[in-house]
């Protein structure tokens, strides 16, 4: 993954609003980086073929140059307010969306870890920043599609993970006309997700990435899990064919992973 003299996108703020590009400054004959760093566990038993207990993805640090240029890619003085507006803009504790202009359904989570500059005497110059990643690998853009049933509908969800078999999408959903029951179903799968003496009208969140939780958002006390089936439904690489019963409106809310190009 190379970034070449695009503008950018990070926690929500564009670098084009700043005159700042992403530039190579020399890249030594460095090879970028593809797909997804893997690293083999296993447990030596004795033989010539040690035990495969699994694999481990390593999170990514990835290293880029930012400049103040024109439109005509021509290098731009800094004024030292400038540059403390950079710093405080970049430098976050916690991991913030990056969005480069040439990926644009692409949104990696980083955080900059460490920052040098050059500048010559007219304050002209590049800085050099490093980043780490919250994952191995990118996300796609959030999907958020939203949908009301009534009865019962199929529903086309497409999942373009170019490393993982399946992921799996946090859902949220209001009963509506005081309907107490819900199924959702991947028929791509034949794996099913039942709700059922539900309060009427409930309105109901799945976490479903990691937590595997399910709360009632109009009473986080009650216990959701003994209204339902305790399953959990996934989303296979390609297309996938939803199918909804009962009447609500209904979200599905998801971020595929996404390999270094």
């Amino acid at each position: 993954m190379q970034f070449r003299k695009f503008y950018f996108e990070f926690d929500g703020k564009k670098s084009k609003d700043r005159n700042l590009k992403m530039v190579v400054i020399d890249n030594k004959g460095e090879e970028d980086k593809f797909g997804v760093e893997q690293e083999i566990i296993e447990e030596d038993n004795g033989t010539d073929t040690p035990l495969f207990l699994g694999i481990k993805r390593k999170p990514q640090s990835l290293k880029i140059s930012i400049m103040k240029m024109n439109k005509y890619s021509r290098p731009l003085p800094y004024t030292d307010k400038e540059l403390e507006e950079i710093c405080r803009w970049l430098f976050k504790k916690e991991y913030k969306p990056l969005k480069v202009y040439d990926q644009t359904d692409l949104t990696y989570y980083v955080i900059f870890t460490k920052g040098t500059d050059f500048f010559n005497c007219a304050k002209e110059g590049y800085i050099n920043l490093e980043m780490r990643l919250n994952a191995p690998y990118g996300y796609s853009n959030l999907f958020n599609n939203d949908y009301r049933i009534k009865g019962e509908k199929v529903i086309d969800i497409y999942n373009g993970s170019d490393i993982d078999n399946f992921i799996y999408p946090d859902i949220e959903f209001e009963l509506r006309d005081n309907s107490t029951d819900l199924t959702i179903k991947n028929l791509s799968l034949g794996e099913t997700m039942e709700f059922n003496n539900l309060v009427s009208n409930d309105h109901i969140m799945i976490y479903n990435e990691g937590l595997k939780d399910m709360v009632s958002l109009k009473d986080k006390s009650r216990n959701i899990f003994q209204h339902s089936n305790k399953k959990f439904i996934k989303l296979q690489y390609g297309l996938n064919r939803i199918q909804v019963k009962g009447n609500c409106r209904i979200r599905f809310l998801y971020q595929y992973p996404i390999g270094f190009k």
